[in-house]
């Protein structure tokens, strides 16, 4: 994901990210799509967006003898572009909410559910950005295939353990410790083998084709046939998701003790 370098926004979003990273045991390289996505998370740019239109909204409702609506009416007859009443302005235009600038005096309609109304399409932007993102990130091409809906997933509310939990976003963010895997974002035009059975690697070979994993993986699994990644990726019971996540760690090891 496009980040802003150098800037306070850039910064914060930087700074919340990897807090939820860390939170979640996560290595630091996780896309930051991915936990952006799972997590139903907003920039601290849109609460700082809406604590604006909110203190705007506020200075609308004083009477014009009170010292901060004069300040207020004095901008607005400056004209100064670069002053905050005119940022109002420019964040209602990118939102499609034009009509509520009305020269400055506000919307004529009730301000709650104008308030709301913002605060609803500053997060449809968002999300429509990130669903743009996503669809143009190739190791996220799985992830963007079975996510239905921007916003927290169930399975964070299963109670699953902790390192059961970490495996598991580590399978749908496709950013398990696979030597092809890191390769091949590095080099996409190289490919690896799997370092247990020498077929191309991945984590759909990884999970279902390793003919190396199978007992392991009829084992936690249940399975011996080529279940569908994207079948995996969507599921909701807590059962299967610590399965695949206990295969994941097994797996790892015995891949890990034939490359050492």
């Amino acid at each position: 994901m496009r980040k802003e370098r150098g800037t306070e926004e850039g910064t914060s979003l930087s700074l919340q990210l990897q807090y939820y990273k860390r939170m979640l045991g996560l290595h630091a390289t996780t896309h930051t799509l991915f936990i952006k996505g799972d997590l139903g998370l907003f920039s601290m740019r849109k609460h700082r967006q809406i604590q604006l239109i909110k203190f705007w909204l506020k200075i609308l409702q004083c009477p014009s003898s009170r010292l901060i609506r004069a300040a207020y009416d004095e901008l607005l007859t400056l004209g100064q572009k670069s002053s905050w009443p005119f940022h109002v302005k420019k964040l209602l235009d990118s939102t499609g909410l034009s009509y509520a600038w009305n020269g400055g005096e506000g919307p004529i309609s009730d301000q709650k559910a104008f308030l709301s109304e913002t605060q609803i399409r500053l997060e449809d932007q968002e999300i429509q950005k990130w669903w743009n993102d996503l669809n143009q990130s190739e190791s996220l091409s799985s992830y963007y295939k079975v996510k239905e809906n921007y916003g927290e997933e169930l399975y964070f509310k299963l109670g699953i353990p902790k390192e059961s939990l970490k495996s598991w976003m580590q399978v749908r963010a496709n950013c398990l410790p696979l030597y092809g895997v890191w390769k091949n974002r590095c080099h996409p035009e190289m490919r690896y083998t799997c370092p247990i059975c020498g077929d191309l690697d991945g984590l759909d070979h990884f999970l279902f084709r390793c003919q190396g994993l199978n007992e392991l993986r009829r084992s936690f699994l249940g399975v011996d046939s080529r279940e569908p990644l994207l079948g995996t990726l969507k599921s909701t019971s807590k059962i299967n998701i610590v399965a695949v996540a206990n295969f994941v760690r097994k797996g790892l090891v015995i891949r890990k003790s034939i490359v050492t």
